[in-house]
This record gives structure tokens, C-alpha cells and sequence, in this order.
């Protein structure tokens, strides 16, 4: 079982640590790190130290890691239980955050001031990982490895096999396992995709707006000649009246009338059509509020991790996030492909409570008789709503 949990950071070559027991090899791993997310392994006498740790692209570290006295069988699942850890407290919000790419970063430094916030998150941290513990764990040997005491192995989680990793964790004193493929969460891409479309849309909003601007000063620019205009109508008239007693005058008087009369009707005509496009462009700008606020709704729930199934008890395991504050159905469809019959189950999970922005875990039992030596597909849909969908599912062969 889990002992302890620890968290600590490296950034500007400051080192905050917690608790601080004065274990001081966190900052050596630290120091060795390599860019991006990696598992380091380092073991003190009957105690196994498992480090989850990322350099971003700035240089800052931040690290977490659990204690325990037993060798992890996969590594692999390890690596997947510590993403899965960071995406849980990434949507909290308290001790880590998604920035706008949808990347999860530290969101606070001073680990003494928020130890109430961190103690929640290492609780999380043990009942994730004491979850199935064995099928993860087994105890370690009590092996004499003095003489690799100081060694340091590398291994690739894409490369290198994981019983090989294995069998190194029992012999070596510092295991370092990078990942150089990792995957986002389907959560940090949606972030990603939606903060990419508001950034597009605010750009065009705030072009409509300066257009609509633009459109204002114009209108009363236009006003002012409209007034202008009038008043030289006016005083033209004036003069007109004045011809009158002047009979050799009269005829030019009549025609400036007309001229101004027929300039006058041009500005009515101009004020009309720029009239019409300031309520085009109101209405183009009324649309696009509304399709920004659209853009933030999506479906009641996304599948925020790879389905898990359990051949020997049938069991079926996912974790999901609600965007909704709604009770769902879900119908679970597993399908054996590969004895030449078909052979589907449905089973129904019924009423999910979803709360939006809270996370979840969902598990349905499919019945026993599963074979792994079968291929099987596993669909996951929406059931009793308006239009079925699927919004997650996995093969396994």
C-alpha cells in the first residue's frame, strides 16, 4: 500500500518540497531530468520511491511521488495512473491548472499555505493508486543490489519491453523512464480547440466592432452635412427670394435651386444606404455573440480516460467528466468478432447523475464467460436521448 505522497517543484533554481522531511535526493532527480513527463524510480533500502516528474519547455519542475516497500509490475499503467491523477486536480483547479494550449501546469508555489488543498489531493492519490493495488504492485525481494547502489539506467516506455523495466527496478538503485509520445487528454485538447476558436472569434468580434465604429463616425459626419446642407439650402433660398427683384438674376436662381435640391436628395439616398448597413453589421454582430456562446456548450459527458475491463469478473471501469447538471442512461455493447459467430451483450447503467465540471467513474458488469483469447469491441452509448451516440469505447484483442 501506499506510505507516503510528496510534491515538490524546481523553478528558478529555488527547490520547495512536502512535506519537507529533509529528503534531500528529490532535488538531485530533479537536477537529472529531462524535458517533458518521466518516471524515476529510486529506491532507499526497503523503500521504493516512485517519482512522476515534468520539465515543461521554460525549465520549471514540478514532481510528485508516492512511497512504498513493493516493485510495480507495469510501468506503463503506472505512468497512465499519474496522468490520470494530474488530469483530476488540472480540472479542480487548486494545486494544478490546464493553461490555455490545454497543457497542465502548478498553479502555486507556496506549498505550506495551501497544505489543506494538497492534503485533499494526496488523498485522491492514495485511493486511486490502493485501487486494485495488487494487481500493480507486488512486494519487493529482498535482493542484495549494494553493488548498483549508485548506477543510473535509462529505458523508453515506447522502446523497451516492460518486463525488462521490471526486472531493472530489482536491481538498481535509480530507474529514469521517459515517455516521448504522451498523448493529451481528450479534456486538454477540447480546452485547447475551444480557446483557439474564442481567440478566432474575439479577433472577428473585435474587427465587427471597430467596423461598426468606423460606421458610427461616419454617420455623423454625415449628419453634420446634412445640417450644413440645409442650412446652405436655406440661405440659397434666401438669395432665390431675393432674385426675384432682380429679373435678371431670376433664371440662375432657379436653377442653383434645383441643384441643391437634387444634392440634397443624394445625401437622403447616401444616409438611407449607410442607414441599412449599420443594421446589417448590428445584426452580423448580434449573430456572432450568439455562436460564441454556443461554441461553449458540447455533450452532457466526455470519456476522459481508456476504458479498463476485467476479463475475470466482466467488469467494465471508465472515468468521465459532466458538462451538464443531467441524469443519463448509458448502454454498454460488448461484441465477440473472431470464432466466425457473433455474439453481442447490452447491458444498461442507469441513471448517471452529472454534475457539470465534477468527474466520475463509471463501472458496469457485463456478465462472466469472457475469454482472452477472443476479440472483443466494447461500445459505449447515450441511451434514451434525442439522437444515440457514442461518446467512448475500446477494442481488446
Amino acid at each position: 500500500m501506499i506510505t507516503s505522497v510528496y510534491i515538490y517543484s524546481y523553478i528558478d533554481s529555488s527547490f520547495h518540497l512536502y512535506p519537507n522531511n529533509g529528503d534531500i535526493f528529490f532535488k538531485n532527480l530533479c537536477k537529472n531530468a529531462v524535458n517533458g513527463s518521466q518516471l524515476i524510480i529510486h529506491r532507499e533500502g526497503g523503500l521504493m520511491y516512485y517519482n512522476y516528474i515534468t520539465k515543461t519547455a521554460n525549465g520549471n519542475i514540478y514532481g510528485i511521488c508516492i512511497v512504498n516497500s513493493d516493485i510495480c509490475l507495469d510501468i506503463r499503467k503506472l505512468f497512465t495512473r499519474f496522468v490520470n491523477i494530474l488530469v483530476y486536480a488540472a480540472k479542480k483547479g487548486e494545486v494544478f491548472k490546464f493553461d490555455t494550449n490545454g497543457e497542465i501546469v502548478l498553479n502555486l508555489f507556496d506549498f505550506v499555505s495551501k497544505k489543506g488543498e494538497i492534503e485533499n489531493l494526496f488523498s485522491h492519490v492514495k485511493g486511486n493508486l490502493n485501487k486494485n493495488f495488487h494487481k500493480l504492485f507486488k512486494p519487493i525481494s529482498n535482493e542484495d543490489y549494494s553493488i548498483n547502489k549508485n548506477a543510473i539506467v535509462h529505458f523508453s516506455l515506447e522502446e523497451d519491453d516492460i518486463d525488462k523495466i521490471t526486472d531493472a527496478i530489482e536491481h538498481y538503485n535509480n530507474i529514469y523512464v521517459t515517455q516521448k509520445n504522451a498523448n493529451p487528454s481528450s479534456f486538454a485538447l477540447q480546452i485547447k480547440s475551444l480557446n483557439d476558436q474564442y481567440l478566432q472569434w474575439k479577433k472577428k468580434y473585435e474587427d465587427l466592432q471597430d467596423s461598426y465604429s468606423e460606421l458610427s463616425r461616419k454617420k455623423t459626419k454625415f449628419t453634420w452635412i446634412v445640417v450644413i446642407s440645409l442650412i446652405l439650402f436655406l440661405v440659397s433660398a434666401a438669395f432665390v427670394w431675393a432674385a426675384i427683384y432682380y429679373e435678371d438674376n431670376l433664371d440662375y436662381a432657379k436653377g442653383d435651386i434645383k441643384e441643391k435640391k437634387e444634392r440634397i436628395s443624394q445625401l437622403s439616398d447616401q444616409n438611407s444606404e449607410i442607414e441599412s448597413k449599420l443594421a446589417a453589421e448590428k445584426e452580423r454582430n448580434e449573430e456572432l455573440l450568439s455562436f460564441i456562446s454556443k461554441i461553449k456548450s458540447t455533450s452532457p459527458i466526455i470519456i476522459t480516460s481508456d476504458p479498463e475491463f476485467d476479463f475475470n469478473s466482466g467488469v467494465l471501469e471508465f472515468n468521465y467528466i459532466g458538462l451538464k447538471d443531467t441524469t443519463i442512461n448509458v448502454l454498454v455493447t460488448a461484441k465477440k468478432y473472431n470464432d466466425g459467430n457473433s455474439d453481442e451483450r447490452n447491458v444498461t447503467k442507469s441513471d448517471i447523475h452529472l454534475k457539470r465540471g465534477n468527474t466520475g467513474s463509471c463501472t458496469v458488469h457485463l456478465g462472466y464467460g469472457f475469454k482472452t483469447n477472443k476479440y472483443y469491441c466494447f461500445e459505449i452509448r447515450l441511451k434514451n436521448a434525442e439522437k444515440t451516440f457514442i461518446p467512448g469505447g475500446k477494442t481488446w484483442y
